[in-house]
Formats: structure tokens, C-alpha cells, sequence
């Protein structure tokens, strides 16, 4: 009772601003002035940390100085679920380092806005819809879906607006260790003993912000063993926290077609050509190219060197872990089939006849003792 009374005396004894006759609305400024200068502080603590985007910072701080008046600027940040696009757009628009300029842009009616993981069209018309955009006006957005603003029709023909695209890749092996040994051992480098299994999760990651801080955080203070456990589960099943950023951006994949071949791919065809890939889906009913560039677009597929398929691993993974989601326990109900022991298994118990799409089987890759007592395969 002594401590609320003593509190509620402390709070009686605080004194206030007082206007002084002075006008209203200056005085409202000074307030809001004193609360931020108060809030900058704790504003500028919550700022995601950032490894390895120092190029990424420069480029969008140099875009948001321009002084350009001629046009509207958009910026649309890019790039697969969890791989920074949220921190980069949270850090450069940071109030502490913007708010002079905002405040000036808005007393002549040029705004700064940033319009965080917008996924359709319908969202752009809500937020912006056939409104014109002021010369000078700033925009962010980030998103998975490269194509967005590029078949936006939404602003008005008497000021075009200028689109500016960054597309963040993930980061470098020295920067993705950086990242993940803050999580995982408070240090910028991975503790003696730790080297090994360390390299291996880095690996895993392939520059993946989310994931590494993921797994950083889940590993911190726990023993090898621990680790070398955590890296053997991954190769079943991805961790949940990545594996529910990664999912929304299949989630919104346009059309079964998509979705369908987002899933044969990610079993069977990454590092495969892709005019090859196009000749044999083409055959089995699937909108193959149109389909490649709804994939590339939402950064679930990059096509690379010499024609190649490529596809981050986690992102591979996803789709696998939805194949087997079809039949857990029974390989032999589920649609495709790429592990190889698991292909032979169901051809040799002669299973998998009625849901079974697509198989992979390769006898090079089976253990021997599988092979003892041969027999002869029947499809």
C-alpha cells in the first residue's frame, strides 16, 4: 500500500508544459517535438540488424535524397519470403534519420510512403488507387512478386511515376556466418568446437537472413551433439518459423497449374535445362512456360547459366515437404516420388499405381544391400 501511495504522490508532483498564452498550435508542436525527441531513442534500438546489405542501405538512401521533382519515385524491393525485404524497408525509413525531410515533403503535399509485403493489384488500388502522385512523392514497396508494379495501371497518366527495382539474393558465405554466430553464440564468429557445425547450417541457409537467425536463436547454448541432431531433423523437415515465411509465397500462387508445377520442379528438375523441363511437362498437361515466369517473378525459381533451373534449397525443400505431406507414412499415396530408396521400395511392392505421377529412380544411388536377391522391376 506505502508503494502506490508514494507512486500516486510522485505522479500528483509532476509538472507539465504550460502554454503561456502562447498560440495552440505551436505549442502542440513543441509537445510533439519533445515526445519524439523522447521516442527517437527507443525508435532507433528496434531497428532490425542488418549483415551484409551495406550496398542495399546506399543505394535506397541515395534514391530517397534524390532531388528530383520531374516524376513520382517508386522503389520496389524484391525477393523470396524471409530474405530482408521487411529490415531493409523498416531501417531506411527509420524516423529518426527521415523525419526533417518527411515533415518537408508533407508541407508541399510530397509524401514518403512505404507499402510493406503488398502480394496483389487490388492491395496497390487500395492504398493508392487512381489518386495522382505528387512530383517528388517517395515510394517503397516491397513484395515476392517481381512483376507488380511493372503491370500496375493504377497511377494517373499526368505523372508517370519512375519504378526503380532491388532484388535481394540472400548473403554472402562470410556475411551469412556473421549473422548466424551473433544469434547463435552473441560473438560476429562461431565458438572453438563450434567451426564444423556451424558451416554446415551455414550451408544449409544459402544466405537466407530468417533462416539463420532462426537457427541461431534455437542453438544458442546448446552442445554439438544437440547441433549435429538439429542439422539431421532439417534434412526431414524444415524448421517451423522458416517454413511459415516460405509458405505464404506459395500460398499465393495464382493457379493450380503454378502450384503444380512448382512441385514437380522442386522434385525433379532443379539444375535441369529449362527448354527440357518445358518439353516434358508440356506433355503431361502443364502450363509449363507461363508457368516459369509466374515462379521466377515470385522468386521461387531462378533461371541461371546456360538455361538452368535453379531453386534456393529451403524453397526446394518446401515444395517437397508439401508432396509428402500428401502421405506421410505412405509414400506410395503421394503424387510424386524423388527419393530414390523410397522409388524403389514402392516399385518393387509393385504400389502407387493410382495417385502416382511422377517417379525418380536412379539404381547408382540405392545402397547394396537393397539390391541383394535382384529382381526384376514392373511398372
Amino acid at each position: 500500500m506505502e508503494l502506490w501511495k508514494r507512486a500516486l504522490t510522485q505522479v500528483a508532483d509532476l509538472k507539465g508544459k504550460d502554454a503561456n498564452g502562447r498560440k495552440e498550435t505551436e505549442f502542440i508542436k513543441e509537445v510533439v517535438t519533445y515526445i519524439h525527441n523522447k521516442l527517437g531513442v527507443l525508435l532507433s534500438n528496434t531497428l532490425p540488424l542488418l549483415i551484409g546489405m551495406d550496398s542495399h542501405i546506399e543505394f535506397i538512401s541515395s534514391w530517397l535524397t534524390d532531388q528530383s521533382r520531374h516524376s513520382a519515385d517508386i522503389l520496389t524491393i524484391v525477393g523470396m519470403g524471409g530474405i530482408g525485404k521487411t529490415s531493409l524497408a523498416k531501417y531506411v525509413n527509420d524516423v529518426t534519420m527521415y523525419t526533417s525531410k518527411i515533415q518537408k515533403t508533407l508541407a508541399s503535399k510530397m509524401v514518403f510512403i512505404v507499402l510493406d509485403d503488398i502480394s496483389s493489384l487490388d492491395q496497390l488500388d487500395a492504398l493508392l488507387g487512381n489518386k495522382a502522385l505528387h512530383p517528388g512523392c517517395k515510394i517503397i514497396i516491397t513484395t515476392k512478386d517481381a512483376s507488380l508494379t511493372e503491370r500496375c495501371a493504377l497511377f494517373s497518366p499526368q505523372v508517370q511515376p519512375k519504378h526503380t527495382k532491388v532484388l535481394l539474393t540472400g548473403l554472402e558465405e562470410h556475411d551469412s556466418l556473421a549473422l548466424f554466430s551473433i544469434h547463435a553464440f552473441k560473438s560476429h564468429n562461431p565458438k572453438e568446437g563450434y567451426k564444423e557445425v556451424s558451416a554446415k547450417l551455414v550451408k544449409y541457409c544459402e544466405g537466407h537472413p530468417l533462416a539463420l537467425e532462426v537457427l541461431g536463436r534455437s542453438l544458442y547454448k546448446r552442445n554439438v551433439a544437440d547441433w549435429e541432431l538439429c542439422i539431421k531433423g532439417l534434412k526431414k523437415e524444415t524448421h517451423p518459423d522458416i517454413k511459415k515465411a516460405l509458405q505464404i509465397g506459395i500460398d499465393l500462387l495464382p493457379s493450380e497449374n503454378d502450384k503444380k508445377l512448382f512441385k514437380h520442379i522442386a522434385c525433379f528438375f532443379v539444375g535441369e535445362d529449362r527448354d527440357l523441363v518445358e518439353t516434358i511437362l508440356d506433355a503431361c498437361d502443364i502450363n509449363t512456360r507461363s508457368g516459369i515466369m509466374i515462379l521466377t517473378d515470385r522468386c521461387l525459381l531462378s533461371i541461371r547459366w546456360k538455361n538452368k533451373l535453379t531453386m534456393h534449397q529451403l524453397i526446394q525443400e518446401m515444395g517437397r515437404d508439401l508432396v509428402r505431406q500428401e502421405s506421410p507414412e505412405k509414400p506410395w499415396k503421394r503424387s510424386l516420388l524423388w527419393c530414390h530408396d523410397e522409388s524403389f521400395k514402392v516399385l518393387k511392392q509393385k504400389r502407387g499405381k493410382g495417385n502416382l505421377l511422377g517417379l525418380a529412380l536412379d539404381m547408382r544411388m540405392l545402397d547394396k544391400k537393397m539390391l541383394r536377391g535382384s529382381f526384376e522391376l514392373k511398372t
